[in-house]
């Protein structure tokens, strides 16, 4: 599935958070919404397989409500380079809540959600997502960081007891109210019993601000 394809129904995300609001979310007042197109270079390391290397293009979308709501998913896709192993891809979508936010770009969010991934060593991860994010910024530059915890992603073959942690931090630049650019550092661990699969590396995004 390529990023083009994705960027359809990510796009959907944002159109149906800002057009499904029942008669009590009117009042969540003006929307802020993001979507974006991502590419992420890569180390996978893993316990059982070894060590490869990886790219993969992605897309997110994200939807903030003024009263600090948020609904955000992310596609990102994982083609190694070598070693007789599949494409992997990652889908998740999050429900947000801002626990302190004194402007747009200074926030603190914790959030719930869901995960699914297709392995590289074939077979499915998915389950519950809890996420916690932030956002210091001044004018239009603004540091961010984002985790999260999957605590049971299932089996998938020979991996059992699956559980990931992931995290992201970055810098972010609007040069243009209508316009984003960000570079970060994006780390996903997958453990399971007996082993661990860590995937690593630099990811650059652009994205239209509406």
């Amino acid at each position: 599935m390529t990023t083009i394809r994705l960027l359809p129904p990510l796009a959907a995300v944002v159109l149906m958070g800002a057009c499904w609001l029942p008669a009590s979310a009117h009042a969540l007042g003006p929307l802020d919404a993001e979507v974006g197109v991502t590419w992420w270079a890569h180390d996978i390391d893993d316990s059982g397989i070894g060590d490869t290397d990886a790219d993969g293009n992605g897309a997110y979308a994200e939807l903030w409500w003024a009263d600090g709501w948020g609904l955000t998913g992310e596609f990102l896709e994982s083609e190694p380079d070598g070693g007789g192993l599949a494409d992997g891809s990652s889908f998740s979508l999050n429900v947000k809540r801002r626990l302190l936010s004194p402007t747009d770009n200074n926030f603190i969010a914790l959030g719930a959600g869901w995960q699914d991934s297709e392995l590289i060593t074939g077979g499915n991860a998915e389950g519950v997502r809890l996420t916690l994010d932030g956002r210091v910024g001044l004018g239009i530059l603004y540091v961010y960081g984002q985790g999260a915890w999957m605590p049971d992603l299932g089996d998938a073959g020979a991996l059992r007891n699956m559980e990931a942690t992931e995290y992201q931090v970055g810098v972010s630049l609007t040069p243009f109210p209508f316009l984003n650019l960000r570079l970060g550092y994006r780390v996903f661990e997958l453990d399971y019993a007996g082993g661990s699969r860590e995937t690593d590396g630099y990811i650059l995004g652009g994205a239209i601000h509406f």
